[in-house]
């Protein structure tokens, strides 16, 4: 198998990396049939004092049906040639990475925004999908989570007495304190729950 994060391996025998819905939405589809067929399991004549029949019921049972569709259907390939969607409902598509300017979200939905300004929704794909579509693009789509996390390791906050906080590199922090300039702060890693210093 091809080295799919090596740069130095031709394109043409770069993997495919595909993007599903996840798998274990099939129980949630199970327990909505579960569910429905205690409704559905539901006498007509105790349903006429409603004025309907019980059995128009069952037609609550396409929900579920759609939705495993869904989760068998959808996808979003990255490849060497481009990115490929195929949603559960409507045509698919194939965009070379020249006519590729980038990812956009709009709020849960990632779209894959062309050169000509058009957006295109990618099935499957999450903000967490962000690292994994990074690297089957091979650098094609920035990875900004993993940026934006490295750029944090190496932060501090510090927070005052006074409820002020800076934020900071660990070597500034080191000279501030050296220094003896800070005001009795709390070092907090981004990311922990900060610990206020106790009054006196």
């Amino acid at each position: 198998m091809a080295d799919s994060t090596n740069p130095n391996v031709p394109p043409a025998t770069w993997p495919p990396v595909d993007f599903r819905p996840d798998r274990t939405h099939y129980i949630s589809a199970f327990v909505m049939v579960c569910i429905l067929a205690l409704i559905v399991g539901v006498r007509p004549s105790e349903t006429e004092f409603l004025g309907f029949d019980s059995r128009w019921l069952m037609l609550l049972f396409v929900i579920p049906g759609v939705f495993v569709f869904w989760i068998a259907r959808a996808r979003t390939r990255v490849d060497a040639t481009g990115v490929s969607t195929r949603p559960a409902f409507g045509a698919s598509t194939t965009t070379a990475w020249d006519n590729i300017k980038g990812l956009n979200f709009k709020k849960s939905t990632a779209q894959l925004v062309t050169t000509d300004g058009s957006h295109i929704a990618l099935p499957a794909v999450s903000f967490n999908s962000i690292p994994r579509f990074a690297e089957a693009s091979r650098g094609r789509i920035p990875d900004v989570i993993s940026e934006g996390r490295r750029a944090a390791d190496d932060k501090v906050v510090v927070i005052y007495r006074d409820g002020r906080q800076v934020v900071a590199s660990r070597d500034e922090y080191e000279q501030a304190k050296a220094d003896g300039t800070l005001d009795r702060p709390v070092p907090h890693t981004p990311g922990t729950s900060p610990k206020h210093p106790r009054r006196r």
